[in-house]
This record gives structure tokens, C-alpha cells and sequence, in this order.
């Protein structure tokens, strides 16, 4: 047991060195162990980089012309509900304007009627 204890102080003592070690090796990070140094795989770093890359212009003049075609929709829509905002407004009048030609039908075949009994009387 009391093995297991020192070997356990001495494991961070050892973490601590192998990250003084990388301190001085120029290995800061976690992220160092997972380097590939070799050859092959640099050639191919600035590659997969520069595709990386093409990829990313692509993708945002996508968004770009994507952004685009929802800016005009936008815009359409919103002419498209002014549009029938108009179109209901024009339906009331008409249907106002329906009703008041009912209503003057009514009033001359009324008039009408008045003139002819005004007619047939003699005074």
C-alpha cells in the first residue's frame, strides 16, 4: 500500500517534468502529440489548407447568393401583401359601391312609380 502511495506522488512529478520538457522541446500544447511530422503528410497540410479554404470561398458566395435570393423573396412578399392589402381595399368599394347601385335602383324604380300615379291623376 504504501508503495502504491510513492508511486503515485511520483506520477505528477513525472507529468510535470515530461511538460517541462515539452515546455523547453518548444511542445506547449496537448495538442502537440498528435503532430504528424512527416513528410508526406506536411506536403499535404498546405493542400489540405488551400482546399479547406476553396471550400470556405464556396461555401459563403453560396451564402451570398443564398442571402440574395431571400432578400428579393422578402422584397416580393412584401410587395405581394401590399399588392392584396390593395386588392381587399378595392373588393370593400366594390362592394360598397354594389350596394349604394342597389339602393339608387331601388330609389328611382321608387321615383318612378311616384311620377307615373302623379301622372295619372287629374287635377
Amino acid at each position: 500500500m504504501m508503495n502504491e502511495d510513492i508511486e503515485e506522488k511520483q506520477k505528477p512529478k513525472e507529468e510535470t517534468k515530461s511538460l517541462a520538457e515539452r515546455i523547453r522541446a518548444g511542445r506547449t500544447g496537448p495538442t502537440d502529440r498528435y503532430k504528424n511530422t512527416s513528410k508526406t503528410s506536411d506536403s499535404k497540410m498546405p493542400t489540405d489548407v488551400n482546399t479547406l479554404q476553396d471550400k470556405l470561398r464556396e461555401t459563403q458566395t453560396e451564402l451570398d447568393e443564398t442571402k440574395t435570393k431571400l432578400d428579393k423573396t422578402v422584397q416580393e412578399k412584401n410587395k405581394l401583401e401590399r399588392k392584396l392589402e390593395n386588392m381587399e381595399d378595392d373588393l370593400k368599394q366594390l362592394s360598397d359601391l354594389r350596394e349604394d347601385n342597389q339602393r339608387l335602383k331601388d330609389e328611382n324604380g321608387a321615383l318612378i312609380r311616384v311620377i307615373s300615379k302623379l301622372s295619372r291623376t287629374p287635377t
